[in-house]
C-alpha cells in the first residue's frame, strides 16, 4: 500500500512538472503570436460579436489582463479582460501673416488613459500676427489631453488672427492639422470643426480627415470647437423668414425627412418636377418652396454630403445646395449651364454662382448634361 502511494506521488509530481512546462511554452507562444478577438465590448466575461484584429503581447489566463496592440489572427474564448489604448495626440498649427515677427502658434490635443493639462504662457509675444489657445472654463492651455472612455470629445480653440502687431486692422490666419495624428479608426471616429464655443455652432469643416486647413479673418479673438465623436451625424442650422422661402436640405437627414419633423412650424412645401408638386418629405439635392409663420432658426441632424451629380434634361429645375461654406454648380458641357436664381424676398443671382448651404436655386439647363454641385 505504501509503495502504491509512493508511485502515485511520483506520478503526480511528474504530471505537475510537465503541465508547468506546457503552460510556459503555450504562454510564450501567446506573447509572440497574432490572434483575432471576437467581441462586443472589452470587459470581463464573454468576448463576442464583431471580429477585430490585435496583437497579444502578454501571458493569458482566466481573468488575466491582456495588452492589445495590433493586428491578430486567433479566436480567443470568453473569460479575459482585454484593455486597449485608444490614445492619440495631434498638433494644431496656427500660421499668421508673415510680417517679420512671430507668426506661428501650436496647441496640442488628444485622448489618453490619463488627463493631461499644460497651462498657456500668461501673455503673447509683444509683436505677433496670431495667438491661439485652448480654453477650459475660460482658462488658457497649450495642451489638453482628455481621459478616454467617452463617445464624444471636444476642445474649444480661441484664435486671434490679428495678434498683437499694430495697426489693429483685420488679418487672416490659417489653422492646420495632420489627420494621420488622429485616432487611426476613421470608420469609428469623426473629426469636425464648428463655429463658437458651445459646440452647437455651424459646422465649418465637416471632415477634418479630408480637409486639413481652415482660415480665420478678423481683428479680434474668435472661437471654434474641435469635435472628435463616434456620431456620424452633424447638426446644421437653417434660418427661415416669415412667409415663403426657397430652401434645401444640405445633409442626408439622420432622423426623418418628413416636412413637419424637419420644420415643425411649416404650413406647406412644394417641390418642382416640370410642375409644382406638394411635398410631405424633403429630399437632399432637391429644392423646395416652404412657408413658415415667423422668423426662426431650425437645427437639422444629418450626415454630411461633399457633393452630388445627376443627369438633367433641358429645362428649369429647383436644385439644392450642400454643406460647404462655398459650393459651385457645373455641367460636363460648359454651355449647358444657364442662369441661376436664388430668392430672398425677390429673385437674385448668386455672386460668381456660389451657392449657400441650406439655400435652393432655380437652375436653367440649356441642353441635356450631367449637373454637379461640389465644394469650392
Amino acid at each position: 500500500m505504501m509503495i502504491q502511494k509512493k508511485y502515485i506521488s511520483y506520478f503526480y509530481i511528474i504530471f505537475i512538472s510537465l503541465l508547468s512546462i506546457v503552460v510556459s511554452v503555450y504562454a510564450n507562444r501567446l506573447s509572440n503570436t497574432d490572434y483575432t478577438i471576437e467581441r462586443d465590448v472589452f470587459s470581463q466575461g464573454a468576448i463576442k460579436g464583431e471580429t477585430e484584429h490585435y496583437n497579444i503581447q502578454s501571458t493569458i489566463g482566466q481573468g488575466t489582463p491582456v495588452s492589445v496592440l495590433n493586428s491578430t489572427s486567433y479566436n480567443l474564448r470568453s473569460g479575459f479582460v482585454v484593455s486597449t489604448d485608444d490614445g492619440w495626440e495631434a498638433t494644431i498649427n496656427a500660421i499668421g501673416e508673415d510680417l517679420g515677427v512671430t507668426n506661428q502658434y501650436d496647441i496640442f490635443i488628444g485622448v489618453s488613459s490619463k488627463e493631461e493639462l499644460i497651462e498657456a504662457p500668461p501673455m503673447a509675444p509683444p509683436d505677433c500676427t496670431v495667438i491661439m489657445d485652448l480654453l477650459i472654463n475660460w482658462e488658457k492651455y497649450t495642451k489638453v489631453i482628455l481621459a478616454e472612455g467617452e463617445k464624444t470629445y471636444s476642445w474649444v480653440i480661441a484664435i486671434d488672427p490679428h495678434g498683437t502687431m499694430l495697426p489693429p486692422n483685420a488679418r487672416t490666419a490659417s489653422i492646420m492639422w495632420d489627420p494621420s495624428q488622429f485616432h487611426p479608426d476613421a470608420d469609428l471616429w469623426f473629426y469636425r470643426l464648428k463655429e463658437g464655443y458651445t459646440g452647437k455652432g455651424r459646422t465649418v469643416v465637416s471632415d477634418m480627415r479630408k480637409i486639413t486647413e481652415y482660415q480665420v479673418t478678423g481683428d479680434k479673438v474668435q472661437y471654434l470647437t474641435l469635435e472628435c465623436t463616434q456620431d456620424k451625424c452633424i447638426e446644421i442650422e437653417i434660418t427661415l423668414k416669415a412667409g415663403w422661402n426657397l430652401i434645401s436640405i444640405p445633409v442626408e437627414p439622420c432622423d426623418s425627412k418628413k416636412l413637419n419633423d424637419l420644420f415643425p412650424d411649416a404650413t406647406v412645401a412644394y417641390g418642382f418636377d416640370s410642375s409644382y408638386k406638394y411635398a410631405e418629405e424633403l429630399e437632399p439635392q432637391q429644392g423646395y418652396w416652404i412657408k413658415v409663420p415667423e422668423n426662426k432658426t431650425y437645427i437639422i441632424r444629418g450626415q454630411d454630403m461633399s457633393g452630388y451629380s445627376k443627369f438633367l434634361t433641358k429645362g428649369w429645375y429647383l436644385m439644392g445646395s450642400i454643406n460647404c461654406k462655398q459650393s459651385v454648380p457645373e455641367t460636363d458641357i460648359p454651355e449647358a449651364l444657364g442662369p441661376i436664381y436664388g430668392f430672398d424676398r425677390s429673385y437674385t443671382q448668386p455672386i460668381d454662382n456660389i451657392l449657400e448651404p441650406g439655400q435652393c436655386y432655380w437652375v436653367k439647363i440649356n441642353q441635356d448634361s450631367l449637373f454637379s454641385v461640389k465644394c469650392k
